[in-house]
């Protein structure tokens, strides 16, 4: 297979070429026969990843799903191959099918409630949704990450006997950024595409942990890389390019100019986004993604039935025109603006205030909750006000909801109630850095906590729901805290075994 290097310093293109190519095979199921067989997949699939060659390795554990089917092509079940060296995976045989499909990685793909796997109607899986684009990126100029994300599948069906050919439905973006200011501990680069000028937004983002650019400079660098869907990126005539860089007290922005034709992105090729200069202090923003309906109207809802706005806010829908509020603005209703989707389709939300100064209040405090279509929180919440306190039931039961980012609350010092505070929320993955560190007092002086039912269930449908915040261990300044059930059911968690017991976790006796 060829596959591409495409360099572009965010608009610009050069292009190199380099051939990957490297065979492989697949595991098993019940009541088959153990087999092993071939693939043909481009060396990208999985990782060492080399930037330098662009080659990747297989490792140990990797699996690859095949689906089978009859002559019929009707579907007769799944089985899990597992990588056995080289070029070989082995697995069992699906019983009475005679045909197959492959798909990488395994647990990539979708299962209903009976098990079966979910296929779109022409038979095959659909490219897996954002909770598998969910990555991190430790420390600069990394690519661990991307090893995890690289999606692939033989959809042609064929005999086991038959070599699978595995093309890419993923590609690469390696950021190169400098002249970034200092002072800055990032946790989040958002990247955003417009299809027009303030119109329809498609968004992509990799987490970052363990990269601080260091004070009394303005030339600092990184590099980053990440896996995404090129289905999900576009940029249209007149639309931009923008790229967030969020940190936890501060963030920048850089946005390109408008484009005069369209750019879209292929599968399976790396592309170099560059960026030197440009960087501004980013505008007071909460963004957010929803998956409206066709025909329906999206409220914005207020935590508080009446409240006051501080400061005059400016609200893009993903489409048509924004939404200005002024300063002053008094909501009796609970709801600060609403906005009618003539189709379906995801849509990224931002609110912007012209309160910059994060230690005073800059938006009113907003709410949602299992009716609200929300698919991920893209910004850390803004200064809600000082007298903020209560996030009960904030995003309860929002089961579309896959990304929240880290420090999120980090503008809220005086919340002491989450109770049911992202509850139920199933294909939720927690990063790390939610809150601060544990040895901070964060916490300490907001009196009596209430954590009841707060990341219950959390992540339950998922493989990997992240990390637990280690909330046991926090330091309470002589207060009670109530935490009935709070990680109850959220077994996917990584340290759920290490959760004490009295908070709804796995470690008996605790």
């Amino acid at each position: 297979m060829r596959f591409k290097l495409f360099i572009f310093a965010l608009l610009a293109l050069l292009v190199a070429n380099c051939t990957l190519e490297d065979p492989f095979n697949p595991i098993e199921e019940k009541g088959g026969k153990r087999v092993t067989i071939s693939a043909d997949i481009p060396q990208e699939t999985r990782v060492s990843y080399n930037d330098a060659t662009l080659k990747l390795a297989w490792e140990s554990n990797d699996q690859l799903l095949l689906v089978g089917f009859d002559n019929d092509n009707t579907y007769k079940g799944h089985s899990t191959f597992t990588w056995t060296g080289g070029n070989s995976f082995s697995g069992d045989t699906v019983t009475h099918a005679t045909k197959y499909k492959a798909y990488y990685p395994a647990d990539a793909v979708k299962l209903d409630s009976l098990g079966h796997v979910i296929l779109d109607a022409n038979g095959n899986v659909p490219v897996p949704g954002y909770e598998f684009w969910e990555q991190t990126q430790v420390g600069d100029n990394s690519t661990t990450h991307i090893n995890q994300h690289l999606f692939m599948s033989d959809e042609v069906a064929n005999a086991r006997t038959t070599p699978f050919n595995l093309l890419p439905k993923s590609s690469i973006i390696k950021f190169v950024f400098s002249g970034i200011p200092g002072n800055f501990c990032l946790t989040k680069i958002l990247w955003k595409t417009e299809e027009s000028l303030n119109g329809y937004t498609h968004w992509a983002a990799l987490n970052v942990s363990g990269v601080t650019f260091a004070a009394g400079t303005s030339n600092n660098s990184l590099t980053a890389y990440l896996a995404f869907n090129p289905d999900d990126m576009i940029i249209g005539v007149t639309g931009r390019s923008k790229i967030m860089l969020v940190g936890l007290e501060k963030s920048y922005e850089w946005i390109s100019g408008q484009r005069t034709t369209v750019k879209t992105y292929e599968a399976g090729k790396r592309y170099t986004g560059t960026v030197d200069m440009g960087w501004s202090d980013a505008r007071s923003e909460f963004t957010f993604a929803i998956n409206p309906n066709k025909n329906t109207t999206y409220e914005i809802k207020l935590k508080n039935a009446r409240d006051t706005l501080p400061a005059k806010l400016t609200i893009y829908w993903g489409e048509g025109n924004p939404t200005e509020i002024p300063a002053g603005t008094i909501i009796t209703n609970g709801i600060l603006a609403t906005h009618k989707y003539d189709l379906s389709g995801e849509r990224v939300i931002t609110i912007y205030s012209d309160q910059i100064q994060p230690t005073v209040k800059q938006m009113p405090q907003l709410t949602f909750n299992s009716n609200d279509w929300l698919t991920a929180v893209l910004t850390p919440f803004p200064n809600f006000g000082p007298r903020a306190k209560d996030f009960s039931w904030c995003f309860y039961g929002c089961q579309n909801l896959v990304s929240i980012p880290a420090g999120l609350f980090h503008n809220n010092t005086l919340i002491n109630n989450f109770s049911h505070c992202c509850d139920r929320c199933t294909h939720l993955y927690i990063q790390p850095g939610l809150f601060p560190p544990a040895n901070s007092t964060f916490f300490a002086n907001r009196g009596n906590m209430d954590w009841s039912f707060c990341f219950n269930r959390t992540g339950e449908k998922l493989a990997n729901a992240g990390t637990a915040p280690p909330l046991w261990t926090y330091g309470r300044g002589g207060n009670t805290w109530t935490y009935t059930d709070c990680f109850k059911g959220a077994t996917s968690l990584v340290n759920y075994s290490s959760i004490p017991a009295s908070w709804g976790g796995g470690l008996a006796g605790q």
